[in-house]
Formats: C-alpha cells, structure tokens, sequence
C-alpha cells in the first residue's frame, strides 16, 4: 500500500513498445509509433493508483505528427512495476494496456 497522495520519484520506466521518464513536473512518453506527455506530477492514490491527463500523438504521417490529441494516463504502481493504460479523451479510444519496470529503458521500435 502507497501513502496517499505520493509522487512518483522521477527516474526511468521501460517495457515492450514504451519508455517513460517521470520528472517532478510530469513526464514524457515515447511509444512505438507515437509520442506523448503528461502534463502534471503522478500522484499515487493510498491503493497505488494514478489517473492524469496529458497528450498522445501519433507518428505514422506528417499530419498526424501536429494532431496532439488529449489523453489520460492511468495505471498502478506496484514496488518496481507499473501498469500504464493511455485512454485518448476525444475518441475513448485506449492504447495499452503496458507493464513497465522502474530503471528499464524499454523496447521501442520506432515507426520510421
């Protein structure tokens, strides 16, 4: 169990298809084929839990490289591991769900 209202301390977290570097102010995401930020500290709740808004933006064309959607990021932070589900708020459209490691940099392959 977390205590309430905990930040998560900024560092690194890695899985299949993601990297997230955490800051004191938000973070920054890089997916496969995508990008995107959040735009506030992630504050865990008493049971670990988060939900934050942010952006998402696609990069599989030049024109969808300038659509920075709005985004929440929500998830689970358990000791060293995280569950990250990203719901895309002008579709309800969900990327994910990703289980990433606190210190990994992740598996990315970038869409090129």
């Amino acid at each position: 169990m977390t205590e309430d209202n905990s930040s998560i301390p900024a560092g690194i977290w890695g899985g299949e298809h993601i990297r997230l570097q955490i800051t004191d102010k938000g973070a920054k995401v890089e997916f496969d084929c995508a990008h995107g930020t959040i735009d506030a500290p992630v504050v865990l709740n008493s049971k670990g839990r988060f939900d934050v808004g942010g952006g998402f933006v696609p990069e599989r064309s030049r024109r969808e490289e300038a659509n920075n959607r709005p985004a929440r990021y929500a998830g689970e932070v358990d000791d060293d591991t995280m569950t990250l589900t990203v719901t895309l708020t002008d579709s309800s459209e969900k990327v994910g769900p990703f289980t990433l490691n606190r210190g990994s940099q992740g598996r990315l392959f970038k869409c090129r």
